[in-house]
């Protein structure tokens, strides 16, 4: 479409490729928001592994306080026994201890020493060597059972290679006479009796407190040996595991804590299928959003050509060319230009019609839109307002004269004869100018005075201005 110079934007010519461009670019966009709800989605499922593994390993917590605690709290019969029964025999101890061990599932061996000396142990059989050791002088012992007279409760040791074989836990419990059987130390203190040591297996703990995960696909560790938590060393499991991305949990002992560890074999992964259900559904969208959008600017331009633009020649129609000259004379008035206008109106086009027919008449007033769009600028514009009547917006026109050259130049290409269809026909017409703002500073006004120079043109030539050749051209 012709334009006036300098206000294009106001005419926009769009590329055909355009609503392609834009069905692209909003299926990218698609796609770019479906990336990241993949991200979301990989996130969620990691957070629900995440989630799963805490709740798992807070149960294996929870069983494994249990278990210990349960354990510790058959030992309290035999503690109260002793603290007021300070000369306990071995008999006596054989049968609170035999009770014990066939409640307690874990315990492997209980042994009592007075004044920090190893003098009780169940069962006695394979552990006669141990009678008589004495805490103070074994330097590996001694710490944990300084520490437990210290803290005056229970502490529980890391697990040791067993002579017998086997690994075990060892809890220490101090064992301090009531005040009406020993009374009290000169600064008012409870009498120290000595220790109470219980030998915890391992295996048979961790199994009933189900740490051991049943599922190989995960890894798991414990570290935090004489209940130092994150600061004690490991006790199993990979240590390296505390330094990952894992689950952790602490395990609260007496006076003490271990930590737990858990995560993936291969560590946080998003199932694949999640991954390609979110972009095959993604790309699906994309692929609809591009091919709705690009239908619906496709209609929406056609639907704006038809409302603008003549449907038989394609040029600017009469709703068109009214919004170009408000345009036209805002740029006129703040450029103080001028611009003209021609009217013209085929002479004698009826009998064209009534005998060749629509189709030939609809032929000529395609060529006669051609040949105006050929004789004026780039920057003009050409229109059909109706019938076999056209307006010719020609910009900044230096004087009348320049009008009047367009005009006699429309004159010679109708003289030369129109070709439609299988006729030639030399065409005239009645043509009026106008030049604003001279003849009009209104678009009413503009029009107005060129019609009126376009029917004086016409009474000019008598209406005498189309001929039709005698012969026809054969396509």
């Amino acid at each position: 479409m012709r334009t006036f110079i300098g206000e294009s934007r106001h005419f926009p010519q769009h590329h055909p490729l355009l609503p392609f461009v834009w069905g692209l670019i909003s299926a990218l966009l698609v796609v770019g928001f479906t990336e990241y709800a993949v991200v979301l989605d990989s996130d969620r499922a990691i957070e629900h592994q995440r989630s799963e593994l805490t709740q798992h390993l807070s149960t294996v917590r929870a069983r494994l306080e249990g278990e210990i605690n349960s354990t510790l709290h058959l030992t309290r019969g035999l503690i109260a026994y002793v603290a007021t029964h300070p000369e306990i025999n071995n008999s006596e101890f054989e049968q609170l201890a035999a009770e014990i061990t066939i409640i307690g599932r874990h315990i492997r061996n209980i042994g009592l020493a007075r004044d920090n000396v190893l003098s009780y142990i169940y069962p006695l059989a394979g552990n006669e060597a141990a009678l008589g050791l004495r805490y103070r002088e074994n330097p590996k012992q001694w710490p944990a059972v300084e520490r437990a007279m210290q803290l005056g409760s229970t502490i529980v040791a890391s697990p040791v290679d067993l002579m017998q074989g086997g690994r075990a836990f060892i809890a220490r419990t101090p064992i301090y006479l009531r005040p009406n059987v020993g009374g009290l130390t000169s600064d008012g203190k409870l009498h120290y009796w000595g220790i109470a040591s219980i030998v915890i297996e391992v295996p048979s703990l961790f199994s009933a407190a189900k740490v051991l995960f049943e599922d190989s696909n995960y890894e798991i560790a414990l570290r935090g040996r004489d209940g130092l938590g994150d600061l004690g060393d490991i006790i199993f499991g990979d240590i390296a595991l505390f330094d990952e991305d894992a689950i952790e949990q602490e395990v609260t002992i007496p006076n003490g804590s271990w930590r737990l560890a858990a995560r993936p074999n291969n560590g946080w992964q998003v199932p694949g299928w999640i991954v390609l259900r979110t972009r095959i559904i993604g790309w699906l969208v994309a692929v609809a959003v591009g091919i709705l959008l690009v239908l619906l600017l496709i209609e929406r331009r056609r639907a704006h050509e038809s409302a603008s633009h003549d449907y038989l020649t394609g040029l600017p129609n009469r709703r068109l060319l009214q919004d170009y000259f408000e345009v036209l004379v805002a740029a006129a008035e703040r450029n103080h230009l001028k611009f003209g206008i021609l009217y013209i109106d085929l002479n004698n086009f009826k009998p064209i019609n009534d005998k060749h027919g629509h189709l030939i008449g609809d032929k000529v007033l395609i060529e006669m839109g051609r040949i105006l769009s050929r004789t004026v600028r780039n920057e003009d514009i050409v229109a059909r307002i109706g019938g076999d009547e056209f307006v010719v917006v020609l910009s900044n026109p230096a004087d009348l004269e320049s009008l009047q050259r367009v005009v006699a130049s429309v004159r010679r290409d109708l003289d030369a004869g129109v070709v439609a269809g299988a006729h030639r026909f030399k065409l005239s017409a009645g043509i009026g100018e106008a030049i604003y703002p001279k003849d009009g500073l209104t678009i009413d006004a503009l029009l107005k005075r060129a019609d009126s120079r376009m029917y004086s043109d016409k009474r000019s030539a008598n209406l005498i201005n189309v001929d039709f050749e005698n012969n026809t051209m054969q396509e």
